[in-house]
């Protein structure tokens, strides 16, 4: 773990990036002068030179790219914390951390949890120190790094720590770094063993009927990719995708070539979808399938979803969506009671250019035992509004 860290400090100092352990791998290695011994990570960080988050988004963003072409598999939590993923020789997976640190009208700033006065000159140049035989750079002045992070009492062992990030500090992060998390421990949990992994299967037939002439399907928020599997054995080159990160405990047909992919993350999507219109030859030769994922958004999400699909539509796809239109035993936390009417869809396509027919509604009994109505619909570009009028609906 600690080599794997290592490894990518060299990367990010070869992007021309001052980069260090920080988190539970700084003390675990300043208080024990070893790893902790709860740890299933190890942490790191780069010190950027810009301040402002465009910039530093821009940043992150040309560093993903970079170690993606260098062959990593990567995880983005926020434009300021991307996972980076390694197996050891007995197969088990553990991971880096990589941190964005900056500095901003006289704060050190280092997300998820640092905010802090007095650190201008105590990260660089880095220090050295020595960790299970593995030379590491560390930040100029460690204690008064983890100072920073963990409070005075950092050197005493604490099992009831926990971080309380100040409200103002966690809105900046928030606001400025986003966040490519919200419930997917719950999605990946609630696909645990469940089979299609999908609500209801409406949608599938007409796919099945958009796909004639066309040559593939793309299927976002796939679940266990029975979906997939189904167009598949039609005959149709498929390409799934979910948020969920690690779902999948059954069988291997149903899980293979389910990918990765954050309908939060616009252009990480559209880089996914733009790639697979490539495979067949254009956007014209794809039918894009949307299973009750759009009710499961938040509102930012959905709009960029929304954004995504338009993206799709006007480069020649069809876009069918399938959400349910009622209310089930309604819980927050539970995206799957959520849902979407009609009439609050093309409210919300509107100011987007776009609109949505309705293709089939019918009735299903959720996993709750509720009766609900279920909607399939088909996206379409809508040109006969004037800019002024979507403007003024945005208003």
């Amino acid at each position: 773990m600690v080599r794997s860290a290592a490894e990518l400090i060299r990367e990010l100092e070869s992007m021309g990036l001052p980069a260090f352990v920080v988190g539970g791998t700084l003390l675990g290695a300043r208080r024990d002068g070893r790893l902790l011994t709860h740890d299933d990570d190890a942490d790191v960080a780069y010190l950027s030179a810009h301040e402002h988050p465009s910039d530093l988004v821009t940043e992150a963003h040309a560093i993903e790219q970079r170690l993606r072409a260098r062959g990593y598999t990567l995880l983005r939590h926020s434009w300021s914390h991307l996972q980076v993923f390694f197996g050891d020789p007995s197969g088990e997976e553990y991971y880096v951390d990589i941190f964005t640190a900056f500095y901003k009208n006289g704060y050190f700033h280092e997300p998820i949890h640092v905010r802090a006065r007095g650190l201008d000159k105590k990260i660089v140049p880095v220090s050295r120190l020595t960790l299970h035989g593995v030379d590491v750079p560390a930040p100029r002045n460690p204690d008064a790094w983890l100072v920073a992070c963990y409070g005075p009492g950092w050197r005493t062992p604490d099992p009831a720590f926990r971080f309380d990030t100040p409200l103002p500090t966690r809105r900046r992060f928030d606001g400025w770094f986003s966040s490519f998390d919200m419930r997917r421990e719950f999605w990946e949990s609630t696909l645990q063993g469940t089979g299609s992994g999908q609500e209801t299967t409406l949608i599938r037939d007409h796919v099945i009927v958009a796909a004639e002439g066309t040559r593939a399907v793309i299927d976002l928020g796939a679940g266990l990719g029975a979906d997939a599997v189904f167009y598949r054995d039609a005959g149709l080159a498929c390409f799934a995708s979910d948020y969920a990160v690690k779902p999948h405990n059954s069988a291997a047909p149903v899980n293979a070539g389910v990918e990765h992919i954050n309908l939060a993350n616009y252009t990480d999507t559209a880089s996914y979808l733009l790639s697979a219109f490539d495979v067949v030859g254009g956007a014209s030769g794809c039918v894009v399938s949307a299973n009750h994922v759009l009710a499961t958004l938040d509102g930012p999400t959905r709009r960029t979803a929304y954004e995504l699909l338009r993206l799709a539509l006007r480069g020649g796809a069809q876009v069918l969506v399938s959400d349910y239109a009622e209310l089930g035993d309604y819980r927050f936390e539970d995206p799957r009671t959520w849902h979407l009417d009609e009439t609050t869809l093309l409210r919300e396509l509107s100011p987007l250019g776009l609109s949505a027919t309705t293709l089939q509604m019918a009735h299903h009994v959720d996993r709750d035992g509720v009766r609900r109505p279920v909607h399939v619909s088909a996206l379409v570009l809508d040109d006969s509004r004037t800019d002024d009028e979507r403007s003024s609906t945005l208003a």
